[in-house]
C-alpha cells in the first residue's frame, strides 16, 4: 500500500458522490461474496465492511491507517476491524470463504504478489473478489473528448489519490490471470456521464419529484452499467478458488 496518500481525507463520507459509489458496491459484493467468513483488504472507513457484516456471519477488516480503523472500530458494529499491513496480517481464524478488496489494485506497488497474497487467504471453492475503477469510464471518456483531461486512462487526480495504474476489463483480466486466479464472473457497474463533484450537484440541485425518483435514476445507472461494462464507473471480477 501507498503509506503517502492521506487516506482520511479521501474516505467515502468526505469525497463527492463517493457515498453513493460505495453503496452500489457494498449492493455488487453482497452477490459476488459467499460466507460465512469474509475478509474485506483495504477496508478505510469501513462503512462497505459493517454492510456485508449485515449479511454475513464473520467479517473482518484490515486496513493500515489507523485512523481509519479507529473510525471504523468507534462507529460500526457488524464487523471486526485490525490495523495492518496486508502482508503482516495473520488471522488464527484459518482461511476465509471470500476476500475482497475495494479500490485497492490500483494503488499497491505490485498487484501480481497482491492478488497471489488475497488466493492465499481463501479456502478452494471460495472466491477472490476484486472492484477498481474503470480507466474508460463514461465520464472520463467524456472528459477526455472535451480537452478536460489528455488521456482518460491517467488523469492529475489520479496521481493525486495515489493510483500506480488505472485497468480497462482486459488489463484486469491480465494481471488477474498472470496471478494464477481463476475469473468467474467479471463485468462492470454504475453508469456515471459525470465527475463525481457534477454527479453530487445534479444530485442535491437538481429538480426531483421526490427522493424516490431520484434513487430510480441512480438504481437504472447501476443497471445500465451492468449491461455496458466497458463504459462503466466501476469493474468488478469474482475469482473462484480451485
Amino acid at each position: 500500500m501507498n503509506e503517502e496518500i492521506d487516506w482520511g481525507k479521501w474516505k467515502k463520507t468526505s469525497a463527492p458522490f463517493m457515498k453513493v459509489l460505495g453503496q452500489y458496491q457494498l449492493r455488487m459484493a453482497i452477490k459476488l461474496c459467499k460466507g460465512p467468513r469474509v475478509l474485506d483488504v483495504g477496508c478505510g472507513d469501513g462503512i462497505i465492511t459493517n454492510g456485508l457484516g449485515k449479511h454475513f456471519d464473520e467479517i473482518v477488516g484490515i486496513d493500515e491507517s489507523g485512523i481509519q480503523i479507529d473510525y471504523a472500530r468507534k462507529n460500526f458494529k457488524h464487523a471486526r476491524f485490525i490495523q495492518t499491513s496486508f502482508e503482516g496480517f495473520d488471522d488464527k481464524g484459518g482461511l476465509f470463504d471470500s476476500a475482497i478488496s475495494i479500490e485497492v489494485l490500483e494503488h499497491v506497488n505490485d498487484p501480481i504478489s497482491f492478488l497471489k497474497g488475497m488466493k492465499a487467504l481463501v479456502k478452494k471453492d471460495g472466491y477472490v473478489v476484486i472492484m477498481v475503477p474503470n480507466a474508460l469510464a463514461l465520464n472520463r471518456r467524456v472528459g477526455e473528448l472535451m480537452g478536460i483531461v489528455k488521456d482518460c486512462r491517467m488523469t492529475p487526480h489520479d496521481i493525486e489519490v495515489g493510483h500506480r495504474r488505472m485497468y480497462d476489463l482486459d488489463s484486469l483480466r491480465n494481471d488477474i490471470e498472470r496471478s494464477g486466479l481463476e475469473v468467474k464472473d467479471m463485468g462492470g457497474f454504475l453508469l456515471k456521464p459525470l465527475s463525481n463533484t457534477q454527479m453530487q450537484w445534479f444530485l442535491d440541485k437538481g429538480i426531483w419529484e421526490n427522493e424516490s425518483s431520484k434513487q430510480k435514476l441512480l438504481d437504472a445507472f447501476y443497471e445500465v452499467g451492468k449491461k455496458l461494462p466497458e463504459y462503466s464507473t466501476t469493474l468488478y471480477a469474482q475469482c473462484v478458488i480451485k
